[in-house]
């Protein structure tokens, strides 16, 4: 067993923004991808107008359909 004290909580006293130099363009780009993919995908849930259907109708639109013998 260490008797070492506990070392203090980290503070946000030392946290400061990110240099310009330090930054992976690559990593950049690929977030702004992801964030546009997001964006595209969650416009097509809000604007699609299913949020505005009666639930039974939102459902009878997304079931399988039935074939009748």
């Amino acid at each position: 067993m260490s008797d070492s004290a506990p070392s203090a909580p980290l503070t946000g006293a030392n946290a400061l923004p990110v240099d310009s130099s330090e930054r992976a363009v690559l990593l950049d780009v690929l977030r702004g991808f992801a964030l546009c993919g997001v964006f595209v995908s969650n416009s097509f849930a809000w604007f699609s107008g299913f949020v505005l259907l009666p639930r039974e109708q939102s459902q009878a639109l997304t079931a399988p359909a039935q074939v009748a013998s």
